[in-house]
């Protein structure tokens, strides 16, 4: 193994994602409305936009996914709203750190895992631009250049927990599955990995397990995770 893939929201950034989602569905919504956009139809707009992505069959990128969607539904066009997003995400997007928590775990155990040489991917669900990507990469006191690749809609095809979103990254990086570990929050949505032949880790921290069921993989909290990532071998060349 040489390689180790990361969620994002709910493992290196520890969240309750409703009380997020919210928050950032309100701040959307109050963004808009000098656009003319009533905040309930955006935001059903919105989560329309992201059941689209969901179910991307890899013919466009998310991006264009979401827009197609959402221009059709609030009749708009992503001229009319282009600058408005990027100034959201680019700016008030910041104020939703407020509504994470940040563990010390995640620099270290990153910082663990450079040393030792690994190459190190965030393998988030890319539901975001690439400038939200970023911040919630600052949110969990990180650098996004330590990061092979950070995933995000504009550059994805597919979202978890579709297993082609993991094929996707091993094609794009020319990485082969037995060398990887996918280490995520979300049994169904991280646990995924492991049908293209990706090993699973899945941090219990804040455990999304939608089936109730016993977990198929090996688990442990971030801490049991950091002592586990100290008997790893140095991949270095």
């Amino acid at each position: 193994m040489n390689t180790v893939l990361f969620d994002l929201d709910g493992t290196l950034l520890p969240m309750n994602a409703d009380l997020f989602t919210e928050a950032y569905c309100g701040a959307l919504a109050k963004k808009l409305v000098p656009y003319g956009l009533e905040p309930k139809a955006m935001i059903a707009a919105l989560w329309k936009g992201t059941e689209a992505m969901i179910a991307n069959d890899g013919s466009v990128s998310n991006e264009s996914c979401f827009w197609k969607v959402f221009e059709e539904e609030l009749s708009i066009t992503k001229e009319y709203l282009e600058a408005v997003m990027a100034e959201f995400y680019e700016n008030d997007f910041v104020l939703l750190e407020a509504f994470v928590e940040r563990t010390e775990n995640a620099a270290k155990c990153i910082s663990v895992l450079k040393e030792k040489g690994y190459r190190l991917i965030i393998a988030t669900n890319p539901l975001f631009p690439k400038q939200a990507t970023r911040h919630r990469i600052h949110f969990a006191g990180l650098d996004e250049n330590d990061f092979d690749l950070y995933t995000t809609f504009e550059d994805s095809h597919y979202c978890k927990p579709n297993p082609k979103f993991f094929k996707e990254i091993m094609e794009k990086l020319n990485l082969n599955p037995e060398d990887c570990i996918m280490v995520g929050n979300d049994v169904q949505e991280d646990g995924v990995a492991t049908k293209v032949g990706i090993s699973c880790y899945i941090i219990t921290d804040c455990l999304i397990n939608r089936a109730e069921g016993e977990i198929p993989f090996k688990t442990g909290t971030f801490d049991d995770f950091m002592i586990e990532i100290q008997s790893w071998p140095s991949v270095k060349s």
